[in-house]
């Protein structure tokens, strides 16, 4: 019974000590910023992971685990290159990847800032035969104020830009 309470303790606390690794790396490097989002694909069946473009330079990111089981609903956040972004792909884990470029969103990141990206809710639906992706976004207080709570390392090391 000592081992179990040992080897549970142990778990707790190397998890606590990587995920406080993970928040200090992503605002270690000043030349890059951080987008706080909360995402949701409304009750799809499968995960999905959301790929945006930067504008200003082409490069391509997947935000990876951002809209799964433990993730959905629940704010997170991404270090990505300062620039211009928009929504690109939607990438559902059967290899569908329909675009998001007819989505007219875009998103500033500003390096050495936590970026509020808003709520972003994907909604699922077949049509001809091929998946297609309606998007929205609100922005929520409550949102930013549970990831004070999260995200406690990155918002006290880097501000809130405003939105």
């Amino acid at each position: 019974m000592r081992y179990l309470i040992v080897i549970i303790l142990s778990v707790s606390i190397f998890g606590c000590i990587s995920i406080e690794g993970k928040h200090n790396e992503m605002v270690s490097d000043p030349s890059y910023g951080v987008i706080l989002v909360k995402a949701d694909n409304q009750n799809a069946a499968l995960s999905a992971q959301i790929q945006v473009e930067n504008i200003n330079t082409g490069e391509k990111v997947v935000l990876r685990d951002m809209i799964r089981e433990g993730n959905r609903g629940n704010p997170v956040v991404f270090k990505l290159t300062p620039g211009l972004y928009r929504l690109s792909r939607y990438k559902l884990y059967t290899n569908l990847r329909p675009s998001l470029k007819h989505i007219n969103y875009f998103f500033s990141v500003e390096a050495q800032q936590i970026n509020y990206v808003g709520d972003w809710t994907f909604k699922e639906f077949w049509q001809n035969g091929d998946l297609d992706v309606d998007f929205s976004v609100e922005y929520h207080p409550e949102t930013v104020n549970k990831a004070k709570d999260t995200f406690k390392i990155i918002l006290n090391k880097w501000p809130l830009a405003p939105h």
